[in-house]
Order: C-alpha cells, then structure tokens, then sequence
C-alpha cells in the first residue's frame, strides 16, 4: 500500500499539520484528510522502499565460528588445568613434575585469554553487525 505525505490545515484554527498516512489511494487520503477535519494543500506520495534489510551472512559465520573456537578454547585450558591438578596431585617422585605442572598450567591460562579474546570478537563482530544492519535505512 503506498504512503502519502499530507500537508495542510485545520478547519477549525489554521494551525498547520503535516502527517503520513498508508492508503490504497489518493482519494482515500482526501477523504481522511477530510474526517480528520483538515484543509489539504498538497498531498504527495512518498517513494516504496523495496530494498530489504541485509543479512550480512559472511558475518553471521565468523560470529558463529568465533564463539565455537572460544568454546573449544575454554575447553582446553579446563583440560591443561586438570592435567596440572593431576601432575600436583600425581605421588610420582619424577624430578619433572613440577615443570609439567608449569607448562600445564601456563597452558591453561593462554587458552583462558584465547577463549576470552575469541568470545570478545564474536560479540564485537555482533555489534558491528547490528550497527550495519539499523544503519542501512
């Protein structure tokens, strides 16, 4: 159904209005215009906006993919910090246990940051999504 920008006055005290309104024709804008007690000075039709909102597709996979390393992250350093709960908790009299330790838990905190940077960009790639997307009109 097409819009109508409608320019005109009050009947009663002249004050100026201008509104839009959706109406199958411009005779049936007159007549509303008319119940609504106004005299019209101009009536035009506003152009359809036929273009749809983007999806950006391309985007919503790297968010996707983003959050899965994140979780596949997060799971690693859960297991390089049972592999260092193990190795601390182990009663093996090994001289190296405790550089297993280190590396596990060191280990863990790197995936920990990765997990948290990977998830961080997913929501940041999000944003600049919606930004995109509500900016497109």
């Amino acid at each position: 159904m097409p819009k109508y920008q409608v320019h005109g006055a009050r009947r009663s005290n002249g004050d100026e209005v201008e509104y839009v309104v959706e109406l199958p024709s411009r005779e049936a804008v007159e007549l509303d215009a008319s119940n609504r007690g106004l005299l019209v000075s101009s009536i035009e039709q506003l152009p359809e906006v036929a273009q749809a909102t983007p999806e950006y597709n391309n985007i919503k996979w790297a968010m996707s993919a983003l959050y899965a390393a994140g979780v596949i992250s997060g799971l690693a350093a859960i297991a390089s910090f049972v592999q260092a709960w193990e190795a601390s908790t182990s009663t093996d009299p090994s001289p190296l246990s405790h550089v297993v330790v280190n590396a596990a838990i060191g280990r863990g905190v790197g995936m920990l940051i990765a997990a948290i940077l990977l998830a961080s960009f997913g929501v940041l790639l999000g944003a600049v999504r919606d930004i995109a997307r509500n900016s497109w009109n």
